[in-house]
């Protein structure tokens, strides 16, 4: 059976600090009420001689004893012992109670779907079971803390038990965590919560612990528990790519101890000597394709890409939890060395080498709107004799930091350049002149007279665009490059026919509303966009229309379609498009459509309130305002 557990200060049992003078006076009389008493009390711990339930100064000695108030503790709810509640522990109750009543609706929501709950006051790390848990309810604060920082070190501690159990082979699953809290910053913090535990959203939801508490965890969980299997087998296998990792890690290691300096100066003597090729490039080289090849053959990661496929197909589109730019932080990264940037002194160095992006000079700085790129082979440079290098211009140089550009057409990677410019990374999508190459000294490019080095495009997509330039017949096959997505706050429009109009905001909510992206989702056709309202979103239009008092019989009629299309996961993957004919507040119309909803079925966007306000203006029903997602991170 799935268990649960529940963590919350609610829980937790008294300390001797927690126990007023008042309270001693109470146990005093409650065990001179009765003479039984005494001897129940004499049995659970040991009284000292001649002891005199009157005298409140042996029961306060008694009872700074912490064990045995953990006894009193335990037999609490016994019916021999149920006095200790009027007594005892009376105002310890009483400031509990309403803690504990907040938690009754979970505590009936969790036993009617017939799951094992147990209940703490803290998180127990060194508990072997811990991990066991499919679901764990988690108070954001517990007894006696204001800050967060506790918070995020039990977030940190859950995270380091996750990847212990993932490096022994023990992890079989991961929990869902469902953060609790009645204050407000709660939520705003929970995303850094969320951070430090290394779980996806799929396996964490934050949700408002007050009267509605049972109904915010049903939401919570009709949301994610029906994905969570094949989610959780797709999260399983991304582990099995940074385990493969430091297995690999570990034989490069192991072989590379094995080694002998002798060995080196024989590959220098007898290889790269004659070609002048660095040592440090060599082993450079080396250690990355040895450690390439072991990843791909590791047994596990073999046997878990087997299943890959099948969990793939069976996730829904992007929209439910809004996806993160890693996958196309870490294609740029793997396409271009920013750390060969000259803003980096150790990096000058380097020798010039096939793929090296240069900026022309103004007035003593780069220009980073000329760019060229060094297309000469790598070991025609190592050799001193060249004169001049082969070297192909950029034309079209365009920062990457508006929709528009981000949904473009399949860029290249070669194509985009990700540089760092003091000190961050700024995008540049360029468009190479390899029609009409150029030749520029090659002393000028070493000495950096008049250039300055901005990085090295990777070996594939400089042979790609080498072999551009000399149309060659063979060509080099390149990795199809990750959706380009955005993500955005929102507000949502509806609006009648007759002008009657309602809203929901989520622009100031620390989640993101709405997701943009694109791929090519048909082999038949181009690259196109598309767009999706995310869960938080989605749940927040449904709580929101649902409690509204809408008397209009238009725009209840609205309210109803949208409605019924969010609860049935619509408004997701929508065909995001440029219209034709619209332009509000000067700029053209971009709409979503969503095929499977009755109408009003197309969401109509807008960056600003005044081209809202014009769209609606024309008769459309649904407009959503957009701003841009200020928490989002990337590296």
């Amino acid at each position: 059976m799935a268990q649960v557990l529940v963590v919350d200060d609610a829980f937790g049992a008294p300390t001797p600090k927690l126990v007023s003078p008042e309270s001693i006076t109470l146990f005093s009389e409650s065990l001179r009420d009765d003479a039984n008493r005494v001897v129940l009390l004499g049995k659970l711990v040991a009284l000292p001689d001649q002891f005199d339930p009157a005298r409140t100064d042996t029961l306060q000695v008694l009872i700074d004893n912490e064990a045995v108030l953990t006894s009193l503790w335990s037999v609490r709810t016994e019916s021999d012992w149920t006095w200790l509640n009027d007594g005892l522990f009376k105002s310890f109750l009483e400031t509990k109670g309403p803690m504990l009543g907040t938690l009754i609706p979970l505590q009936d929501y969790i036993d009617s779907l017939g799951i094992a709950r147990h209940e703490f006051d803290s998180l127990d790390f060194e508990n072997p079971d811990l991990l066991l848990y499919k679901i764990i309810f988690l108070d954001f604060y517990l007894e006696g803390e204001n800050g967060p920082e506790k918070a995020y070190a039990r977030a940190s501690r859950l995270q380091e038990a996750l990847l212990r159990q993932a490096e022994m082979g023990a992890l079989e699953s991961y929990p869902t965590i469902v953060l609790m809290s009645s204050r407000k910053e709660a939520e705003r913090l929970s995303g850094e919560f969320k951070n430090r535990t290394g779980l996806r959203g799929d396996f964490f939801r934050f949700v408002d612990k007050d009267e509605n508490i049972a109904r915010n965890v049903q939401t919570a969980l009709e949301d994610i528990l029906p994905r969570r299997k094949t989610a959780l087998g797709f999260v399983m296998v991304l582990d099995q790519y940074w385990l493969a990792a430091r297995r690999s890690a570990d034989i490069v290691r192991e072989s590379l101890l094995k080694v002998e300096p002798s060995e080196l100066a024989l590959l220098h003597h007898a290889a790269l000597a004659a070609e002048r090729e660095p040592m440090c490039d060599y082993l450079s080289w080396l250690t990355a394709a040895y450690q390439y090849h072991l990843l791909l053959g590791d047994p596990k990661l073999r046997e878990a890409s087997a299943k890959f496929p099948a969990t793939v197909e069976s996730l829904r589109p992007p929209g439910a939890i809004p996806p993160t730019s890693r996958l196309s932080d870490m294609y740029l990264r793997a396409s271009f060395q920013q750390e060969l940037s000259d803003q980096l002194p150790e990096s000058r160095q380097v020798a010039v080498s096939l793929g090296d992006v240069f900026a022309e000079e103004k007035d003593g700085k780069p220009a980073y709107e000329k760019f060229l790129i060094v297309l000469d082979q790598s070991c025609d440079l190592r050799h001193g004799s060249k004169e001049r290098v082969i070297v192909v211009r950029a034309s079209d140089v365009n920062a990457v930091n508006d929709l528009t550009t981000v949904l473009s057409a399949n860029i290249p990677s070669a194509s985009l350049l990700p540089l760092l410019i003091n000190g961050e990374r700024n995008v540049y999508q360029v468009n190479w002149q390899v029609t009409d190459p150029d030749v520029v000294l090659f002393a000028h490019l070493k000495s950096r007279t008049g250039f300055h080095r901005l990085g090295r495009l990777s070996r594939l997509p400089a042979l790609a665009l080498q072999e551009k330039m000399t149309q060659n017949v063979g060509r080099v096959g390149l990795p199809v490059s990750p959706p380009a997505t955005v993500q955005y706050h929102a507000k949502l429009f509806l609006r009648a026919e007759n002008g009657q109009e309602t809203s929901i905001d989520a622009l100031s909510k620390p989640w993101a509303s709405v997701v943009v992206f694109d791929g090519r989702f048909d082999s038949r056709k181009s690259r196109s966009s598309k767009l999706s309202f995310t869960e938080n979103f989605a749940g927040l239009i449904r709580e929101t229309l649902d409690a509204a008092q809408i008397t209009d019989t238009q725009l209840a009629g609205v309210r109803q379609t949208v409605v019924q299309h969010v609860s049935d996961h619509g408004y997701v993957d929508m065909e995001y498009k440029r219209h034709d004919k619209l332009v509000a507040d000067g700029v053209d119309v971009w709409y979503a459509n969503s095929p499977n909803s009755p109408q009003p079925k197309d969401v109509y966007t807008s960056f600003t309130e005044k081209g809202v306000s014009e769209i609606l203006a024309t008769g459309k029903k649904l407009v959503v305002l957009l701003h841009e997602f200020r928490d989002r991170i990337t590296h």
